[in-house]
């Protein structure tokens, strides 16, 4: 009888996890946007995995439960009331991990000549955009890319996250220098790492205010970032300078492109670089007339069509963009397209991902097997293939790949499995997440400040699968860091009694 009552507190506990409450919202939007894009057999089998990943779960727990105990006591942090924590070594530790950190970013800098988030702002044509967002991979490679990797998404959350649980007064400069780090190399995934376990772990701890500042703070700098790196919405804000500053902005952009310049400004080591790159992958010769005449076409059109719609007193028939215009001018127009691209990349392109993939998978690109897993691939001695890579290859066949750009499309992570064995890649995908979340639930279980960091690497799991997530993901690392911490790190209930 006791056995079976502790089973079901283990099955309602199981269900009430944050973790899977967390699952259950972001793959049921990827429902949605599958069915709003028409992608039928994609959202059967995003909802099928995901009833396979509860079950799975709600075993694996009330297994752990009844027969790990020996595994867990070993394991799992002695956590509890008594628990103590120590703002020193909290605070030590965490300034530690952000000077470890912050290194390989500024070893990035100095190899590449400067800071391709923030030079991005001047940059109006797409394919140097597209260059600039790689440009990491170029200059990083093998343990100098898995350091870099491991400090943006580990190094510099943990050690901001630790000067906050110490009430350090050097939290909020630090937070100010890790988010311009996580900026500073365009990848919107580092500042939702960074900022998002802030927000989770004060709205745990019923400080809806500090979370809503951390909040509004996330979608500051995302806006930031797609602006920054979609020309589109920087021209409504250009034509709004004046004509010294819009010139300015657009010599600059020429300047990157241009192989007749004589005096690079900041770009002195990375310019011949990206120049070569951009020639390599777009097959262009004559970089000037090629790169340059876009920007200022794209700039003459924006303009005219500024102009239009003052002439005429109709900016838009967009009710918003109308208002947004009137009151902000270029600014209002990009906030706008900001939002707009903001609820496409959330709401929609997921779907259409999806549509894509099973339209790939397996009519164009055959199920590729276990060699679809670079460890089996390498042991089997067969070649390995990428599936998102692949399908990047087969959707994009006549335009990114004919031009020579060569990219991803990434997926929820259970597709990487569909592409190597069907519908039984997804059931093994269910499989090792569902085990995974509940191995990471009871080790690190009764704490708001582990659940709000493990939640965004587990998050990622709708881009990544799970055994990426934990190597380059940054997971392991930051799980390895949280379990060595443990005594310092307050728990619920010693943080309200501290």
């Amino acid at each position: 009888m006791l056995q079976t009552a502790n089973s079901g507190r283990v099955l309602r506990s199981a269900l009430r996890n944050p973790l899977i409450v967390m699952l259950d919202l972001l793959f049921g939007i990827l429902v949605i946007s599958c069915l709003i894009n028409g992608a039928y057999r994609a959202a059967a089998y995003t909802a099928g995995f995901l009833l396979m990943l509860k079950l799975v779960f709600i075993a694996s727990s009330v297994l752990l439960s009844r027969y790990g105990a020996c595994f867990l006591d070993a394991a799992a942090p002695p956590m509890g009331p008594d628990s103590v924590s120590s703002p020193r070594i909290l605070r030590v530790s965490g300034l530690i991990l952000l000077i470890f950190g912050s290194i390989p970013v500024f070893l990035l800098f100095f190899k590449i000549g400067l800071a391709p988030g923030f030079e991005a702002i001047f940059v109006l044509d797409y394919d140097l955009l597209i260059l600039l967002r790689s440009s990491s991979f170029y200059i990083m490679k093998g343990i100098n890319l898995y350091y870099l990797e491991y400090a943006l998404r580990a190094f510099l959350p943990l050690g901001t996250f630790f000067l906050f649980l110490s009430g350090s007064s050097l939290f909020i400069p630090s937070l100010i220098f890790a988010i311009l780090l996580s900026m500073s190399v365009i990848a919107k995934i580092y500042p939702i790492l960074l900022i998002s376990p802030l927000i989770i772990y004060c709205a745990f701890s019923q400080r809806y205010i500090m979370s809503l500042i951390f909040g509004l703070t996330l979608v500051g700098v995302l806006s930031f970032q797609i602006t920054t790196t979609n020309p589109s919405l920087k021209l409504p804000i250009l034509v709004t300078f004046d004509s010294a500053t819009r010139d300015y902005i657009i010599a600059r952009s020429k300047t990157l492109t241009d192989p007749q310049r004589k005096e690079p400004y900041p770009m002195l080591k990375t310019d011949e670089l990206l120049r070569q790159k951009l020639a390599e992958r777009v097959g262009l010769v004559d970089l000037t007339t090629q790169a340059v005449d876009p920007v200022t076409d794209r700039y003459a059109m924006e303009l005219a069509r500024r102009n239009a719609a003052k002439a005429s007193g109709n900016s838009s028939k967009d009710f918003w963009r109308d208002i947004l215009e009137t009151v902000a001018g270029g600014f209002g127009t990009a906030i706008y397209k900001s939002v707009e691209a903001l609820y496409d990349r959330t709401v929609l392109v997921p779907g259409e991902v999806m549509r894509q993939w099973f339209s790939t998978i397996p009519s164009q690109q055959p199920y590729l097997g276990l060699c679809g897993y670079r460890v089996i691939a390498l042991a089997m001695g067969c070649e390995y293939i990428h599936s998102p890579r692949r399908v990047f290859e087969i959707v994009y066949a006549d335009s990114y790949v004919k031009r020579g750009i060569v990219g991803n499309l990434n997926a929820p992570g259970f597709l990487m499995d569909y592409a190597n064995l069907g519908w039984i890649g997804v059931g093994l995908s269910a499989l090792l997440l569902g085990f995974m979340i509940a191995i990471f639930s009871t080790i690190f279980a009764g704490s708001a400040a582990f659940l709000a960091v493990l939640m965004p690497y587990f998050a990622l799991t709708t881009e990544a699968p799970i055994s990426m997530i934990l190597n380059s993901g940054g997971l392991g690392i930051a799980a390895i860091i949280l379990f060595l911490m443990h005594r310092h790190i307050p728990t619920k209930s010693s943080l309200a009694a501290r």
